[in-house]
């Protein structure tokens, strides 16, 4: 079997946490993969549009694992949300992002980077609600940016995108939310301004009338971009070939998996960062998942 990014990095939290993953799939999409999801398509296509519409094709199927009575509004502003993150990666030239080949480790294993590649390097996004130096070094040390390193054999240029807490169901930071002024209707960020002309009034990205290009300049106007994106490359590691032999490793463990209940690492079940989506099923024993939670992959 070709083995992605993802699937390594399953295997290395959790030999269970990959055999489910290969066979069953949640009933509804998580917003995280969703928001991916959508941001590959935007990016992969060269139109943040293709992003907004992704979107909200899995918001109406299978439909987003969120509760509420607002879920059309939650999907809305989330497609909002990648339509002006789409447009600001792609910069000026809009250029097509593209995905590097499956590479062939060894013999029969195959490995399929799941990032970006462009001239002589590898480039990464991570969607993140707040970003510190400790979760700098998860992601330097992480397959998702160590596999495909050594697979492809070239640094990685890693752009962090900090899209703010959720809170029931909405975002609040700069790529979503903004001030306006009640008279002349000016739209602000933050800055000195603000306490200088009265009372301004909350406004989201999603009820504003201004195009994806004016709001990213009045961002950069106000210097949000420096709290709100962080980038850094990781090189290639010093000890490649033990790495393209622990790579080679876990390919080989990935497709001699067997199937049925395996054992699992408790560690990982709840992690600050990820938590596992099928830790609500997997340490009650459940061979097959509950039918309300995931399907069987077609």
């Amino acid at each position: 079997m070709i083995c992605t990014t993802e699937q390594i990095v399953n295997l290395d939290e959790c030999p269970q946490k990959l055999r489910f993953s290969i066979d069953y799939e949640p009933v509804r999409v998580t917003l995280a993969t969703a928001l991916y999801k959508s941001l590959a398509e935007g990016l992969k296509s060269g139109l943040p549009a293709q992003a907004e519409s992704k979107f909200m094709q899995l918001a109406a199927f299978p439909g987003l694992a969120v509760q509420g009575l607002n879920v059309y509004e939650i999907a809305r502003h989330h497609s909002k949300l990648l339509e002006i993150l789409t447009t600001y990666l792609l910069g000026g030239a809009k250029e097509k992002w593209h995905r590097p080949p499956t590479q062939r480790l060894a013999g029969d294993l195959l490995y399929r980077p799941q990032s970006y590649v462009e001239t002589g390097k590898l480039r990464r996004v991570v969607l993140a609600s707040s970003w510190s130096a400790d979760r700098e070094l998860e992601e330097r040390n992480s397959w998702r940016s160590i596999g495909d390193i050594v697979a492809m054999e070239r640094p990685m240029i890693v752009n962090v995108i900090v899209i703010g807490q959720l809170r029931n169901g909405f975002r609040n930071s700069f790529w979503t939310s903004a001030l306006s002024h009640p008279q002349n209707r000016q739209i602000r960020f933050q800055g000195a301004a603000l306490n200088a002309t009265g009372k301004w009034n909350p406004i989201r990205r999603e009820n504003s009338v201004l195009d994806t290009l004016e709001w990213l300049r009045l961002m950069q106007q106000d210097n949000c971009f420096e709290s709100l994106v962080h980038s850094f490359e990781i090189p290639i590691p010093e000890d490649s070939e033990r790495v393209h032999t622990q790579l080679q490793a876990m390919l080989r463990e990935a497709n001699a998996l067997p199937t049925g209940n395996l054992y699992r690492r408790r560690s990982s079940c709840y992690r600050a960062f990820y938590p596992c989506q099928f830790a609500n099923v997997c340490p009650k024993g459940f061979e097959t998942p509950p039918e309300t939670l995931f399907q069987l992959k077609k």
